[in-house]
């Protein structure tokens, strides 16, 4: 299977190519488009290699939060479940991706990346309790 076919069509590759080269921070683009296609970043970056795009320089890569640690109970305190619960919310009423960024405080790529990271979960939680093998 060639890296553009391991992609599952969640946008065309022209949208992907199109997306990245409009991206203000083409390193985390990659991530996002990853996520959003259900696929790796390998396979975005091979696609994109193979339509002449040119490449940020590979560095070291910060690891990619999902939102502030959970605290403890008995601080009183629990931003990352009431975050979550948050954004859950937002996204169940129709929510754009910029202002869920508004609401919750985080930049529009945050926001997008944290919504991409839900449809996964919420796609792997059906396919769980339908006894499919997630994609």
């Amino acid at each position: 299977m060639t890296p553009r076919e391991s992609i599952r069509e969640q946008m065309t590759h022209e949208e992907i190519i199109r997306n990245y080269r409009q991206a203000k921070n083409k390193k985390r683009q990659i991530q996002i488009l990853a996520d959003m296609n259900h696929t790796t970043k390998q396979a975005i970056r091979e696609l994109l290699r193979e339509a002449g795009v040119p490449l940020p320089a590979p560095g070291p890569q910060p690891p990619v939060s999902s939102g502030p640690p959970v605290s403890s109970p008995q601080s009183g305190t629990n931003t990352a479940l009431t975050r979550s619960v948050h954004l859950i919310e937002l996204v169940e009423r129709g929510t754009s991706a910029a202002e869920i960024a508004e609401v919750l405080g985080v930049s529009y790529g945050q926001a997008l990346t944290w919504v991409a990271r839900l449809c996964v979960l919420c796609e792997e939680y059906i396919a769980a309790t339908e006894g499919d093998v997630p994609v």
